[in-house]
């Protein structure tokens, strides 16, 4: 009978022997051969009521050569401390030959920085606008020096916290984005000085905490929007006589001459529209006036400067405020050519818009001051009407077979390829007519633009 028992019990422990092995759990999952579990029940929904981890052997890269894994060692996991990295061996029975895969997931990016001074706020915060479409932002100038992912963030402040997330792919001099992304509250007006954690750097994991980095909070309905005006010298300006130009700028400014169905400041929705007048290529006071503005116009001026041109295309590649400009010839295409626009002088044809006003909705539809349609004729001035070589935007306005007329909204840029708007145009001819496109094309950008 003793002997009987003693078969059983050899059995049954040979049975528990060669089943399954659990750690923290007494109920190891049957299709397993290990089950390390977080609960005692690996089945319950509780919360976890084991809190620990595994750790396996831990090597470094030298010690590793010491294994002389084989085939037999196919799928042999270690810890790699020099690399702080799991390493698989992995054996090709086709070759014969077997290699350490790393298992280390993205490592993160290290940069150099050290001036604080350097941070950039642009921009301001448009309290009454949703999260999604603020375009304020915080500029970091790093210098890469390791790739990998990197994640700064800020304090939160008036509700708002300002974050960028991303990968480092190119060593050297970039610009870090950082971006409004979560509010715990309904933010209020005013001035309020964040921190940037600029982390990890090259010297040390802790990083560098920026203070006292000051961001604007506005409420647009309370606000000035600056749009700045370099006037034509040919014929083309945006803030005298009683032209195409002339007509819209006193619809900006509150005079509604022109016959438009809305006010400009119901598309501003700001409390004021400031124009401010440049000489053309004065580049310190360009410089000034571009400070917080919303959008520029530039008429139709020969000599434009190289500097002056670079000015305004650095301008909206950083804010994203609008630009209209008008060239009616090659000697009046310095800013055209470097938006890559390029304008020479054309036919005596009258501008047409084209059928591409129909794509363009929030542009020429109803709810618009006017309410624009296809086929309408809009002159031209001079000599004959110039031309647009481009592959950016959409033309809208044809100048016989070319362009007249291009629009890209994806950079906040049109141009027009002539004066269109020289010349009286109180008469319901086509300088008129012109003066009602250009009257749209500013409450589109108006309605659009950031407010600062």
């Amino acid at each position: 009978m003793m002997k009987h028992f003693i078969a059983f019990f050899a059995l049954m422990t040979s049975s528990l022997i060669f089943g399954q092995v659990g750690i923290n759990t007494s109920k190891p999952n049957p299709k397993s051969g290990l089950h390390v579990s977080e609960r005692n029940d690996p089945s319950s929904t509780a919360a976890p009521d084991r809190f620990n981890g595994l750790i396996i052997q831990r090597y470094t890269t030298a010690e590793r050569a010491t294994i002389a894994p084989g085939a037999a060692e196919n799928g042999l996991t270690i810890y790699n401390t020099s690399t702080s990295c799991y390493n698989v061996w992995n054996w090709n029975s086709g070759t014969g030959t077997g290699s350490w895969t790393a298992l280390c997931g993205e490592k993160q990016g290290l940069v150099e920085f050290i001036d604080c001074n350097s941070i950039k706020v642009v921009g301001k915060y448009v309290t009454d606008k949703p999260l999604s479409v603020q375009t304020v932002h915080i500029e970091v100038p790093v210098k890469v020096t390791q790739l990998g992912s990197y994640s700064y963030t800020t304090n939160t402040v008036n509700g708002v916290t300002f974050t960028a997330q991303g990968t480092f792919v190119n060593l050297g001099p970039q610009t870090v984005n950082l971006y409004p992304t979560a509010i715990t509250a309904t933010p209020a007006g005013g001035v309020f000085n964040y921190s940037v954690t600029v982390s990890p750097t090259a010297a040390g994991s802790s990083g560098i905490i920026c203070n006292n980095v000051p961001v604007s909070f506005i409420n647009r309905a309370g606000a000035t929007m600056k749009i700045v005006n370099v006037s034509g010298s040919d014929g083309s300006s945006l803030v005298t006589g009683t032209n195409s130009s002339g007509l819209v700028y006193q619809w900006l400014t509150g005079i509604n001459t022109i016959g438009a169905s809305n006010s400009a400041l119901s598309y501003s929705g700001t409390a004021d529209i400031q124009i401010v007048n440049v000489s053309l290529n004065s580049l310190a006071a360009l410089e000034d006036a571009l400070e917080g503005a919303s959008g520029i116009t530039v008429g139709a001026n020969n000599g434009i400067s190289a500097g002056f041109a670079n000015v305004i295309k650095e301008w909206n590649e950083s804010t994203g405020g609008f630009i209209i400009n008008y060239a009616d010839s090659v000697s009046e295409s310095g800013l055209a050519d470097v938006l890559k626009f390029y304008v020479e002088n054309g036919s005596t044809t009258d501008g047409i818009l084209n059928t591409n006003v129909n794509s363009l909705p929030q542009i020429f539809s109803t709810g618009q001051p006017f309410n624009i349609s296809s086929g309408l004729n809009i002159g031209y001035d001079g000599a004959n009407a110039g031309q647009i070589s481009t592959s950016q935007g959409t033309n809208f306005i044809n100048v016989g077979t070319r362009r007249g007329g291009v629009i890209d909204l994806t950079r906040n840029i049109i141009m027009f390829g002539d004066k269109f708007g020289d010349g009286p145009a109180t008469s319901t001819g086509p300088k008129q007519n012109f003066a009602r496109v250009l009257c749209d094309v500013f409450a589109y950008f108006i309605k659009e633009a950031p407010v600062y």
